[in-house]
């Protein structure tokens, strides 16, 4: 992972850059590890403020969250 992040986050097409966004938050959603939880949410925070984050694609990553947590509960 971290590798991922700082060889290639930077270089990745913002469409592609919402995609790795997206199984970010599904491996963090998933994952029992705090520190796998942790850098997935901190590499996603990242890919939002590299990109023209439309609110959409927000809406779209938040009900991710939501699903996950919604079914923990």
């Amino acid at each position: 992972m971290r590798e991922f992040h700082g060889e290639h986050l930077s270089v990745l097409e913002d469409s592609l850059a919402v995609e790795c966004a997206k199984l970010l938050i599904r491996i963090a959603t998933t994952s029992k590890t705090i520190a796998t939880i942790n850098m997935c949410l901190h590499y996603t925070l990242h890919i939002c403020n590299s990109i023209d984050l439309k609110q959409d694609t927000w809406d779209e990553m938040t009900a991710l969250l939501n699903v996950k947590r919604d079914e923990k509960w």
